[in-house]
C-alpha cells in the first residue's frame, strides 16, 4: 500500500541583497545593475564593474552581456528562462574596448521551466516528459529493496536484488546521461585567439557491487586550442583499476519513508521533494577515489597522463545518529521493533556526523609518459585529530505518529538518538616525492610536517633530500612556550595575531643545537600599532645580532624610518593615502627632513602627502614633482656628512610608476596605454629607452 504525501510549494522572489561598492586605500570597486531581468521579476543583473582611484578617475571597467537560456516552446519570461552570460569585455580607463571572453552553452535553447518536474533526484534535467496540468499532485516514482539501509527507499532499482516500486505511476526521478550536462559550459574564447571546448558525462558511483548514475555532469574532455593550429586534448577516466567506477556517496536524497508495518505489510510516504540536505565530498555527490587525465594530440596520439587519487566516501562515510532507546505512548521499550524502521529507511535523515574534512583530499600524483613509463610520483598523507572535550553532543528526540510494526503495538512513539559535532582538524602531515630516470635509478625527497597541540599550525617540517641527509625547521609563534613571553606578544595574542612567526630555527636533527636562528623583534609604534622592528639572526649558538631597526611607522604601519647596523638612518615619506613611497632619504631621520623642508620652503612633509592626494592630471603631477625637488634641495643643503642619497618616485595609483628621480637627480618617465600596460620609459630628454606592443589575435 503506498501513501502519497502532498507537499505544497511556494515560489517567492525575494529582493537580493547584493554588493554595491568595495572601498580600500587606493580606490574602489563599484558594481552596476542596470540589465532587466526577465526571469526574475523586478531584479537587475550586474552590468558592469568599474574600478575607481580615488580621484574618481575610471582605472579599468568590465562588462557583461547576457542572453536568455530558453524552454524552447516560445515562452520568454519567467519560468520559461534563465539568465546566460555570454561575453564579458574589458575596457581601458578610456572606455575604449581591449578584449573579450565569449562563452558558449550545451543546449542552450533546451532548458525545462525552473518549476518543471522533468528533473532527477539531484534536480538536474532528465527529460521525463512530466508536464502536470495546474494543481494536479504528481510525485516521483520510488523503489523500495529491503535490507539496504538508508539506500533502502531508492529513486533507481537496485541491480540484481528484489525491489517493489512504490508510486508506480508517478513520474522518473532517475538521472539522464543524455541531458545532465544542458545548460552547462562549452566553450570559452580566448583574447590570444584560442579557444577551450569542455564535454560531459554523468556521474557514476558504485553501490552493493554495480555502477549507477548519478545526478550532474562530470568533465569527460577539454579541447585546448592556442589559436595558432596547435590542439590538444585532455580526456578525464574516473575508474579504478577494475575498470569499475571510482565514485562513492554518503546518502541518498530522502524521497519516502517507512509509514506503517503490519503483520509484514509496509506502507510508505512519498515526497514531492527530498526531505533532507545533501552530504557532500568537497562539495560534490559523488566522491571520486582514482581520476585519470590523458593529454593526447587532436589525432589521438597520446602525450602522457596522469593519474590521481583522492579520500574518498569509501574511506571516510558519515557516521549516523544511534539509536538510544524508543518507548510507546504509554511508556513501553519497543527498542528491538524499531530496528526495522533504521535498518530499511533513512530514519532519522538527521544528527550524522559529517566527515567531509576527511574526503576530497588528494593522496597521489603519479605521471606517466606517452610510453606508459613512470616519470614521478607524489603521496600525501594526513593527520587528523579531533577534541573530544571540545564536542558538542547533539542528543534529539523525534516522534513517529501513526506508525506500528504489528496489531496492538502503540501508534505514537519516541525515539531517541545520540549523536555529536566533532571539534576537529586534518591537516598535511608527509609528502614524498619521487622522481624516476631512464635508468631505472630514481631519488625521493620527503617533508614530515608537525602542528602545535591545538592550533592547526606548522611547527616544524623535516626535510629529508635525497640523500638521506635531514633539515629539521621549527617554528614558534606568540603562543609558543619559548616565545610566549616575548615583548609584545601579549597584544599579538590579544589581537588574534597568532599565525605570525616569532622564531625560526634550521637544525640537524629535532634535539640538536641550531645551526641558525631568526628572530622577529616586535614594538608598539602608537596608534594601535604593534608591529616589527627588524629581525634578529644568529648563526650555530651564538648571540643574535640584529642588522636593521624599524623606529617608526605611520598610522598604515607603513616603514617611515629605520636604522641600519651602522647607525645609519633612511627616512621613507608615503603618498598616494599612503599607499604608495614617494621619497627615500639615505642618512637622515624623518624629523630631520620634516624640519629641513619647513625651514627650506615653508612646508612639511603633510604637503607633500596633501600633493599626492591632488595629482589627477599632468599639471598636478609637474607640481608634485617640483616639491620632491624641493625636498631634494632642502636635504643636500645640509651640512651633514650622513646624507647619502634622496630618491623621488611618482604614481598613477592602480595604474604604476610615472617617475622616478635617482639620487643624481636623473628622472625616468614611464608611460601607460589606455589598459595600465607599460608601453613606454622615457629618459629626461624625452628619449625612449624601451618600448613595450601587445598584440591579440583579430580573427577571435
Amino acid at each position: 500500500e503506498n501513501f502519497a504525501k502532498r507537499q505544497k510549494s511556494y515560489v517567492k522572489y525575494p529582493r537580493l541583497n547584493r554588493i554595491k561598492k568595495i572601498s580600500f586605500d587606493s580606490g574602489e570597486v563599484i558594481f552596476e545593475y542596470n540589465i532587466s531581468r526577465n526571469d526574475i521579476p523586478g531584479q537587475k543583473a550586474l552590468s558592469r564593474i568599474i574600478i575607481k582611484d580615488n580621484n574618481n578617475r575610471t582605472i579599468k571597467t568590465v562588462e557583461f552581456e547576457y542572453s536568455y537560456f530558453t524552454s524552447g516552446n516560445g515562452c520568454n519570461w519567467g519560468d520559461c528562462v534563465r539568465l546566460k552570460l555570454d561575453r564579458v569585455i574589458f575596457k581601458d580607463r578610456y572606455g575604449d574596448f581591449v578584449y573579450d571572453y565569449d562563452l558558449e552553452y550545451h543546449n542552450p535553447n533546451s532548458i525545462p521551466k525552473v518549476k518543471s518536474f522533468q528533473q532527477d533526484f539531484l534536480g538536474y534535467y532528465n527529460a521525463n516528459g512530466v508536464n502536470p496540468s495546474s494543481g494536479q499532485l504528481v510525485l516521483p516514482r520510488l523503489y523500495f529493496a529491503e535490507g539496504n539501509g538508508r539506500f533502502s527507499i531508492s529513486p533507481f532499482p537496485f541491480a540484481n536484488q528484489n525491489y517493489q516500486v512504490l508510486n508506480s505511476s508517478g513520474y522518473s526521478i532517475l538521472p539522464n546521461p543524455n541531458t545532465c550536462f544542458y545548460g552547462a559550459l562549452k566553450k570559452i574564447k580566448y583574447p590570444s585567439g584560442g579557444w577551450s571546448e569542455f564535454e560531459y558525462e554523468s556521474h557514476k558511483f558504485r553501490y552493493a557491487g554495480n555502477d549507477y548514475f548519478a545526478g550532474g555532469a562530470r568533465i569527460k574532455k577539454q579541447i585546448l586550442d592556442d589559436g595558432e593550429g596547435n590542439r590538444y586534448h585532455k580526456n578525464y577516466s574516473y575508474l579504478n583499476e577494475q575498470l569499475q567506477s571510482s565514485g562513492s556517496i554518503n546518502n541518498l536524497p530522502v524521497y519516502g519513508a517507512l509509514l506503517t508495518r503490519v503483520s509484514g505489510q509496509n506502507s510508505f510516504l512519498v515526497y514531492g521533494k527530498s526531505k533532507t540536505s545533501l552530504e557532500l565530498t568537497s562539495g560534490s555527490f559523488v566522491g571520486y577515489s582514482r581520476i585519470v587525465e590523458e593529454l593526447t594530440t587532436s589525432s589521438g596520439t597520446s602525450k602522457g597522463e596522469t593519474i590521481y587519487r583522492y579520500a574518498s566516501p569509501k574511506d571516510y562515510p558519515n557516521e549516523y545518529a544511534n539509536l538510544v532507546s524508543a518507548q510507546g505512548d504509554s511508556g513501553q521499550n519497543i527498542d528491538p521493533l524499531f530496528s526495522y524502521v533504521t535498518n530499511n529507511s533513512n530514519y532519522p535523515y538527521v544528527g550524522y556526523i559529517d566527515n567531509d574534512i576527511r574526503r576530497g583530499k588528494l593522496l597521489e600524483t603519479s605521471v606517466f609518459n606517452s610510453n606508459g613509463n613512470i616519470l614521478s610520483k607524489q603521496t600525501r598523507e594526513y593527520f587528523y585529530r579531533d577534541f573530544p572535550s571540545e564536542q558538542m553532543a547533539l542528543n534529539f528526540k523525534k516522534q513517529i505518529n501513526n506508525y506500528r510494526e504489528f496489531a496492538g503495538q502503540p501508534y505514537n512513539s519516541v525515539l531517541t538518538f545520540s549523536s555529536e559535532i566533532n571539534i576537529e582538524q586534518n591537516m598535511l602531515d608527509h609528502v614524498a616525492i619521487t622522481e624516476y630516470f631512464d635508468n631505472s635509478q630514481s631519488l625521493t625527497s620527503e617533508t614530515f610536517y608537525g602542528y602545535d597541540n591545538d592550533y592547526p599550525f606548522v611547527i616544524f617540517k623535516n626535510i629529508v633530500g635525497p640523500d638521506g641527509n635531514n633539515r629539521f625547521e621549527n617554528v614558534y609563534y606568540p603562543f609558543s612556550p619559548v616565545t610566549y613571553s616575548n615583548p609584545f606578544m601579549a597584544d599579538l595574542r590579544d589581537q588574534n595575531r597568532l599565525l605570525e612567526p616569532i622564531m625560526e630555527q634550521q637544525r640537524t636533527l629535532y634535539n640538536t643545537p641550531p645551526l641558525s636562528t631568526t628572530v622577529s623583534n616586535f614594538h608598539n609604534f602608537g596608534n594601535g600599532i604593534i608591529g616589527s622592528k627588524g629581525l634578529s639572526t644568529a648563526k650555530g649558538t651564538l648571540n643574535l645580532e640584529t642588522e636593521s631597526v624599524i623606529t617608526k611607522r605611520d598610522q598604515n604601519s607603513n616603514v617611515t624610518e629605520y636604522r641600519t647596523r651602522d647607525g645609519k638612518y633612511t627616512s621613507l615619506i608615503w603618498g598616494y593615502n599612503r599607499t604608495y613611497p614617494i621619497a627615500i632619504i639615505e642618512g637622515a631621520r624623518i624629523d630631520q627632513v620634516d624640519t629641513w623642508l619647513d625651514d627650506e620652503f615653508g612646508q612639511d612633509i603633510s604637503y607633500l602627502e596633501y600633493l599626492s592626494g591632488q595629482d589627477i592630471n599632468y599639471a598636478s603631477e609637474v607640481t608634485l614633482r617640483t616639491w620632491l625637488n624641493n625636498l631634494r634641495t632642502a636635504v643636500y643643503q645640509q651640512s651633514n656628512s650622513d646624507i647619502r642619497s634622496v630618491m623621488t618616485y611618482t604614481y598613477d595609483p592602480l595604474i604604476g610608476l610615472t617617475s622616478s628621480t635617482d639620487q643624481k637627480g636623473d628622472t625616468h618617465y614611464y608611460v601607460y596605454d589606455g589598459f595600465n600596460r607599460l608601453k613606454y620609459v622615457r629618459d629626461r630628454n624625452n628619449k625612449v629607452l624601451s618600448k613595450n606592443e601587445y598584440h591579440y589575435n583579430p580573427n577571435n
